[in-house]
């Protein structure tokens, strides 16, 4: 089953709960672990912040906050 923006979001809202870089690793990790190589590399990107491969010159022109906002209400 793909992965959701849920989960994602779940993860995201943990690590972003904990102070620690190493419990934010783990818990990002975790998460990871559970996902398939297509959806793996879409939540990296996401949980970076990009919307793009790093090697695709596009840009989103929104802020990660505006996406948020933009996603969020449909969950």
């Amino acid at each position: 089953m793909p992965a959701t923006l849920t989960e994602l979001a779940r993860a995201l809202d943990e690590a972003a709960g904990v102070r620690s870089k190493l419990e934010k690793r783990r818990v990002l990790a975790a998460y990871f672990r559970t996902l398939a190589d297509e959806d793996l590399t879409l939540a990296a990107r996401f949980a970076d912040g990009r919307a793009f491969p790093a090697t695709d010159p596009r840009t989103l022109g929104v802020s990660s906050a505006t996406l948020f906002d933009a996603v969020l209400p449909l969950l």
